[in-house]
């Protein structure tokens, strides 16, 4: 029983320095967030200065139905590639006369997302040329 005696007295004498080690971090009068420890963030979104074409292809389309639009015999499909986007696709209706402001047109688009159709409308837009109006998906 001697040899039991001491060690309990060194674990006594050690439970009380163990314990302050676990709870002297706590405070538990307090139940606030800490907002003084950051562990990480996020930085904000930066705007697009620029909003770009929505649907892909879009300037191979016009450049193509612009070179159209001076010509009335156009044969149709007139075909469209875009190269820097990799859309491709062809005009297979296109509606207006020399002097309509605006035309219709339907088009195919291949690209990487998929095969679609499409109707849109273009429109002169004085000195700067043609200019797409309208272009969604039938």
């Amino acid at each position: 029983m001697g040899l039991r005696f001491p060690g309990s007295v060194v674990l006594l004498s050690l439970l009380p320095l163990m314990a302050g080690c676990t709870t002297g971090a706590l405070d538990l009068g307090r139940q606030d967030v800490d907002r003084t420890m950051v562990t990480g963030a996020i930085p904000p979104a930066v705007p697009k200065t620029s909003p770009s074409p929505a649907i892909s292809g879009t300037p191979a389309l016009m450049a193509a139905l612009a070179g159209a639009s001076a010509d009335d015999a156009v044969p149709m499909p007139l075909a469209w590639n875009d190269p820097e986007s990799g859309a491709r696709g062809a005009v297979t209706h296109l509606a207006g006369g020399p002097g309509d402001v605006c035309r219709t047109f339907v088009t195919t688009r291949e690209s990487f997302d998929g095969v679609g159709l499409y109707r849109g409308e273009f429109c002169a837009a004085g000195t700067d040329g043609w200019q797409i109006h309208g272009f969604a998906p039938l």
